[in-house]
């Protein structure tokens, strides 16, 4: 069934017998051999980004709207009722197409930002017809048609910005809140200069988090988040042009995930896309979703349900799966970029824990396994991750700080001389090399873990102490002794919460002296560009 599928989806390729063969085996027995005018070719570090979110630690456009949290009903005059639970009618970009007499339409688009987003005077310019009031930590200053000046001072609290009358006939809409000094770069600067610069050190951009992969229900093309919609916060996250925009801008690769519910014509029309646009000395990583093998999420359940449809095995059915969709993807992608196929860099990822999972999903199907269609096999060496569960949190919670650090560098030992040797080891063996599409400290409360403070707050100083930069520096030296080769750390700045304090960098303006995690990653980075003579 799953040859069938395949063919199915070569057919609508249209490719020829000949190009699917050079498709399938592209290379010395798959090997990666970038000519000299790729940008990255031997790129050995990089970085996930946080989603997009009105609370982000993270200062990452000059127009602020681009993080709002859309729309929250309200009255106008306002009433006190933060939410009323009214519907709002929203077009699918996201914009408010009118609203019901004495309602307002809020969002939420700075929330405790003190420290990071400046104080200053912001600009608020948006189209249509209709009248705006703030709420919160902005005052207006000056009100024009379309141009509203706002005084700004955030804190610990939120900056409401409200629609309180829009014409039906041209609605409020395209809504941009310019940072102080940028209204008139900001439609061609769209990032920030200073969160640019935090990503010059990475050659590789991994959009798991900005395009909502563990969440997402976009299953086709139209669905998708496109420019012009009101937020990048909004469900379905970043539009792929302002992914490859940010890749252009710094010179790193991309490393985009397919939605799980992804059809073929998806999977072409982003490839394509990411193709034309994304400047030809720049590489796209292309993954199928992400950890389908993982029950936590919601496409590893109904990958399984898939499979079992497809008459897998209980215990094979998700890991079958996701080989068969993942090898029908990478075709479709190796397809697209037949004329510059050293381009594309092709995924398969699994537990880095287990191996035998790796070896499952490689080696499937039997008969033309998706190992032969894929470059690099993609795991994330996390140390720690057991120390919040309900198994071990007892023994935890009695140790000091130190004590916690050292059991995190023997975990480390353990993960990397183990997991990471054997899954080099099976991938070298079928011709690939051995990739981190995320990993680091994993030190989170997990199996409802993540409400006892006690065990948060002992994570949380882990975390800040001074300690924690050698221990990440000497997992990356066992990652890379024992055979992996690119590191996509996770992540790069998120602020510490009960659900983990996962960012190398917890803000924007975080001392990086005051960041063990950062600087852990950044004696690797220099040491590896001492011996390799690489950026």
């Amino acid at each position: 069934q799953a040859d069938g599928a395949l063919a199915c989806v070569l057919l609508t390729l249209g490719e020829d017998p000949s190009t699917l063969e050079r498709i399938s085996t592209r290379g010395d027995n798959n090997a990666i051999t970038p000519p000299g005018g790729l940008a990255n070719a031997d790129a050995f570090l990089g970085t996930n980004l946080a989603r997009v979110r009105d609370w982000n630690s993270a200062v990452i456009f000059t127009d602020a709207f681009r993080h709002a949290r859309l729309w929250t009903p309200q009255r106008h005059p306002y009433d006190g009722e933060f939410d009323t639970g009214e519907e709002l009618h929203v077009a699918p970009d996201g914009h408010i197409t009118h609203l019901e007499p004495g309602q307002a339409a809020a969002a939420i688009v700075l929330n405790r930002q003190a420290g990071i987003h400046p104080a200053g005077t912001y600009t608020l310019l948006y189209d249509g017809d209709g009248e705006i009031d703030v709420r919160g930590e902005g005052e207006i200053k000056e009100s024009y048609p379309n141009r509203v000046l706002i005084d700004l001072t955030p804190g610990n609290g939120l900056t409401t910005i409200r629609i309180v009358a829009t014409n039906p006939a041209d609605p409020v809409r395209n809504m941009r809140l310019i940072l102080p000094g940028f209204e008139q770069t900001a439609a061609t600067q769209p990032f920030h200069p200073d969160f640019l610069a935090s990503l010059e050190p990475f050659n590789v951009i991994r959009f798991m988090d900005w395009g909502v992969t563990n969440e997402t229900t976009v299953s086709n093309w139209t669905e998708r988040s496109a420019p012009g919609v009101a937020s990048f916060a909004m469900e379905k996250g970043v539009p792929i042009e302002t992914m490859v925009a940010l890749c252009n801008e710094l010179g790193a690769d991309m490393w985009y995930c397919i939605p799980h519910l992804a059809d073929d014509d998806y999977v072409r029309k982003a490839t394509t896309l990411i193709r034309d646009t994304l400047d030809p000395s720049l590489r796209l990583h292309l993954e199928y979703s992400n950890e389908v093998w993982n029950w936590v999420f919601d496409q590893s359940r109904w990958a399984h349900d898939e499979g079992l449809a497809r008459g897998y095995e209980h215990n094979l059915a998700r890991f079958r799966f996701y080989a068969d969709r993942t090898k029908e993807i990478l075709q479709i992608g190796a397809s697209v970029f037949a004329n510059d196929p050293d381009r594309l860099v092709r995924v398969v990822a699994t537990q880095s824990a287990n191996p035998w999972v790796g070896t499952t999903i490689m080696d499937w199907p039997a008969t033309d396994p998706v190992y032969q269609y894929a470059d690099v096999l993609a795991v994330a060496p996390y140390f720690g991750g057991a120390f919040g569960n309900n198994t071990n949190v007892n023994t935890t919670l009695t140790w000091t700080v130190d004590q916690l650090l050292d059991e995190c560098d023997l975990d480390s030992d353990y993960r990397q001389t183990n997991d990471t040797g054997v899954n080099a080891d099976n991938a070298e063996s079928r011709g690939l090399e051995l990739v981190a599409y995320e990993g680091g400290q994993h030190l989170v409360g997990v199996e409802g873990n993540q409400n006892n403070q006690t065990l948060t707050d002992l994570f949380f100083a882990a975390n800040a102490h001074p300690r924690m930069r050698d221990i990440y520096l000497n997992d990356l030296r066992r990652w890379d002794t024992e055979g992996g080769k690119l590191f996509m750390a996770f992540t790069h700045i998120y602020e510490p919460s009960k659900w983990g304090a996962w960012g190398m960098l917890e803000s924007l303006y975080q001392d990086r002296n005051t960041a063990p995690k950062w600087l852990g990653v950044m004696d690797w980075k220099a040491e590896k560009s001492t011996e390799t003579g690489t950026r």
